[in-house]
């Protein structure tokens, strides 16, 4: 009997060190020169740097979607999330800027205060909604470019009109870790001489909402995405 347990014992063991782990990990990264473009340094206050995505779907070969993660906040130490992947055949993995226009007409109040479109997070205002980009900090504003940037700048980007869905470049699978990685410099895409802080300090109010939108186009399309396994 002793034997015929630790024999049980054993292929229970056997049996979970074999199983599949079935885990997906979404990591965010940032990358950053620290220098626009047109090589105008700037220097991002990361500690208030906030990013809104939401609508994480898998996409399977008859077209059918299925969301893992419905809202994830970008900031305040916050850069990872987990999920399980679902048993299924997928060709697509996508994901938003933003939150849809659905959501978007929600009230913070309705949130927990745990949820990223709570309260506690800041991020909505009553003439915008919420706002999925937050980037503060300083510019160069200097004409010659090589001074110590010290021109405040915010970008406080939001509006239905910014929501964007990215088609990821890898598709997750059981087990792996995917690396989304954020270019920061291409939020300044609209550097150009002379030096125009209306470039940089925009709200996304009417006046300014096709700058908004070139700087989301920028920031979107320098989005990408990789999968790897764990090592």
């Amino acid at each position: 009997m002793k034997f015929a347990g630790k024999l049980l014992f054993s292929i229970c063991i056997f049996l979970s060190a074999c199983k599949k782990n079935d885990t997906v990990i979404v990591q965010f990264h940032i990358t950053q020169t620290k220098h626009t473009p047109n090589n105008r340094s700037y220097d991002l206050d990361l500690s208030k740097l906030k990013i809104l995505f939401s609508n994480f779907t898998l996409i399977d070969v008859n077209g059918k979607s299925r969301v893992v993660k419905d809202i994830f906040l970008y900031g305040n130490g916050n850069n990872n999330f987990s999920f399980k992947m679902p048993k299924g055949n997928y060709t697509a993995f996508t994901f938003a800027l933003g939150v849809d226009a659905t959501t978007n007409n929600l009230m913070p109040a309705s949130f927990p205060p745990s949820h990223p479109l709570s309260v506690e997070n800041g991020l909505y205002w009553d003439m915008l909604k919420y706002r999925f980009i937050v980037a503060e900090g300083n510019i160069d504003d200097s004409a010659l470019k090589n001074e110590i940037p010290d021109a405040p700048f915010s970008m406080h980007l939001g509006s239905d009109t910014l929501y964007t869905i990215i088609n990821a470049s890898a598709i997750p699978y059981d087990g792996t870790s995917v690396f989304i990685n954020l270019n920061l410099d291409k939020l300044f895409v609209l550097d150009s001489d002379p030096f125009q802080i209306t470039n940089f300090s925009n709200h996304s109010e009417a006046s300014e909402i096709a700058k908004g939108i070139a700087i989301k186009d920028s920031f979107v399309n320098g989005i990408t995405t990789s999968v790897v396994l764990p090592k």
